[in-house]
């Protein structure tokens, strides 16, 4: 009995000492760990700081731009709308595009309903004579929306060029005015 008490204590030292060298191996490996993922992160941590400093930067310099872009915009738009030359133009345009596209409209309502109801009378023979006034309206709302479509956008040019062309004159008799005020007799 003696003899295997010694032989299970001998066993036992045994088994400490081989948990004691795999907690070692244990410890040294987690400690392995630790310092690569701690190096790991470190990296990321780097890596991260890096693309946000970037991404500060550029939408700096976006914002700066997009500012710089809109405030000559701005500006340009401003000179354009102070200048007489674009205002005669514009004038002239808008007025163009009104009357020329109210003519338009309602000689395409007349000669689109004119044009449906020649169309209406083919089928008038099936139809008991309904096809004529339903071919009408179709044809003069047609008219209608192309004819004011047509004298708004001929007007819109043909006003714009009035305008320019009239300011132009205007502009070049004033100047002969002045110099002709300036001279003396």
């Amino acid at each position: 009995a003696v003899h295997v008490k010694v032989k299970v204590l001998r066993a036992t030292t045994r088994a400490a000492e081989k948990a004691q060298q795999l907690q070692m191996v244990a410890n040294s490996w987690t400690g392995s760990a630790k310092a690569h993922a701690g190096g790991s992160m470190q990296a990321l941590s780097d890596v991260t700081s890096e693309g946000f400093g970037r991404v500060t930067a550029f939408r700096h310099v976006a914002s700066t731009c997009i500012l710089l872009k809109a405030s000559e915009l701005g500006a340009n738009a401003k000179a354009l709308a102070l200048n007489p030359a674009a205002q005669a133009t514009s004038a002239g345009a808008a007025g163009g595009a009104i009357a020329i596209g109210a003519a338009g409209g309602s000689l395409g309502l007349v000669a689109g309903g004119v044009a449906g109801a020649a169309v209406g009378l083919i089928p008038a023979l099936f139809t008991f004579g309904l096809s004529i006034p339903i071919s009408a309206a179709i044809g003069s709302g047609a008219g209608a929306c192309l004819g004011t479509a047509a004298g708004g956008a001929t007007g819109f040019v043909g006003g714009g060029t009035v305008g320019y062309g009239a300011y132009s004159a205007y502009s070049q008799r004033r100047q002969a005015c002045k110099l002709l005020l300036s001279k003396p007799s």
